[in-house]
């Protein structure tokens, strides 16, 4: 008759240890653990025990041990010249990928022969998702309320966590009370997302005082910037203001400082220009406002390019030395125009001045002002005005020879007063 092994063995969690019945009368006792081996990678340690006609083995056997989930080999392993002594053995199964055991319940198969002896062995023992738990079942809830961290990830040398191919969002936090994902002191990237379908990264707020997104730099130096956002290439914005995605009201986007702080700043660097680019979908008549504390508008800049003020235009002249600065005010006027300064000379009572180019074509040349200043003892007058010219002569027909200086004042010819533009709206 052949004599039959039989293997007493089985996994077990961690230090947990137990017994488990094998066929009538047998009885082996199990433990588990799991070590990482520098030249083996991830394995888990089985502890057996082998006996022959009730008498513990003492012998060189070789076992091929495969790993089965749902009738199917996943993997096989061949152990040549293993150790039984007292009946007690120890095999260290490599774990290939860690995906396979993700929870659902695997099956290990034993098979073999010792050293002198033609008997078989033949042995299957289940592994439960208690043992291994590499990796979560697909579907799984971490669930509680434990009034602290229920999930801590801590690796002090690589990432803490990192998902792949996630066919939808790769973390969602639903209605957390306080942060949905908290990442404390990273060494390098705090949350990196590569590739993603979707929005790479996707927070919401429920707090009246909370941010959807909270970001701090904390390094001590004018490089540690809060955030960093760039578009893909060309006119991409690099950041979309949002507002509430409300088409017909308070669909604004805004930016503020920090409201916690009265005395806060907006500031902007920039090293080259800063463009502001007026009504980009050109569908309107848009305008740049700047409102004071009680949201009067003091400053308004159309994208025809027209400013108006509230208050006064001023400058600092700094002279012919800073201690000589001075504010110095421009000139307002119910219809926007342009001057030209210049000194010429009548000889013999009279002459005739050529307009300058210049001021030829930026104002209407019927609508022009000369103001003239005689620099000797002779009384002059504007005799004529045409587009190109205007003519100067003495009073009385005297033939005076003098210098003078004049002015010139005209209405841009690309202007239209404000109460023009009223009438043509009301018509």
């Amino acid at each position: 008759m052949r004599q039959i092994f039989v293997l007493f063995a089985a996994l077990f969690a961690l230090s947990l240890i137990g017994f488990l019945r094998l066929g009538s009368n047998a009885q082996a006792q199990e433990s588990f653990s799991i070590s990482q081996s520098s030249q083996n990678g991830d394995s888990y340690t089985y502890h057996g025990f082998l006996e022959k006609d009730g008498i513990p083995v003492n012998n060189l056997c070789h076992l091929s041990v495969q790993v089965e989930q749902n009738d199917s080999v996943i993997f096989e392993f061949d152990f040549d010249d293993v150790v039984v002594q007292d009946g007690y053995f120890v095999l260290q199964i490599p774990i290939i990928d860690r995906r396979v055991y993700d929870g659902n319940d695997l099956l290990l198969k034993f098979s073999g022969s010792c050293d002198g002896d033609d008997s078989s062995i033949s042995f299957e023992s289940p592994i439960t998702a208690v043992p291994y738990a590499y990796s979560l079942r697909p579907g799984a809830i971490i669930s509680g309320s434990i009034g602290s961290t229920i999930l801590r990830l801590t690796n002090n040398a690589g990432d803490g966590l990192q998902i792949n191919s996630a066919g939808r969002d790769g973390i969602w936090v639903s209605t957390p009370d306080f942060d949905g994902i908290q990442i404390d002191a990273a060494g390098d990237n705090g949350v990196e997302v590569n590739s993603a379908s979707g929005h790479g990264v996707y927070a919401e707020s429920k707090g009246a005082l909370a941010y959807g997104g909270y970001f701090i730099n904390t390094t001590n130096t004018d490089s540690g910037y809060g955030v960093y956002a760039r578009g893909n290439f060309g006119a991409s914005p690099d950041l979309v203001l949002g507002a509430n995605a409300n088409t017909t009201s308070g669909d604004d986007g805004r930016i503020s400082s920090d409201p916690s702080f009265s005395g806060s700043d907006i500031i902007l660097d920039a090293m080259d220009r800063i463009v502001l680019q007026l009504d980009k979908d050109n569908n309107s008549s848009s305008q740049l406002w700047v409102w004071n504390g009680d949201g009067e508008t003091i400053l308004e800049l159309t994208e025809s390019g027209d400013l108006k003020l509230s208050g006064t235009l001023s400058e600092n002249a700094l002279g012919i030395s800073p201690e000589t600065e001075t504010a110095v005010y421009g000139t307002s006027s119910t219809v926007s125009r342009f001057e030209e300064f210049g000194t010429a000379t009548m000889s013999n009572g009279a002459v005739t001045v050529a307009l300058p180019n210049t001021f030829q074509n930026l104002v209407n040349n019927d609508q022009y002002h000369v103001f003239i200043t005689p620099l000797g003892d002779c009384a002059t007058y504007v005799s004529e005005k045409t587009d190109t010219t205007f003519s100067v002569n003495a009073i009385g027909g005297e033939t005076c020879t003098i210098d003078f200086d004049y002015r010139l004042i005209g209405e841009r010819v690309d202007f239209q007063a404000a109460s023009e533009l009223e009438q043509e709206e009301t018509e």
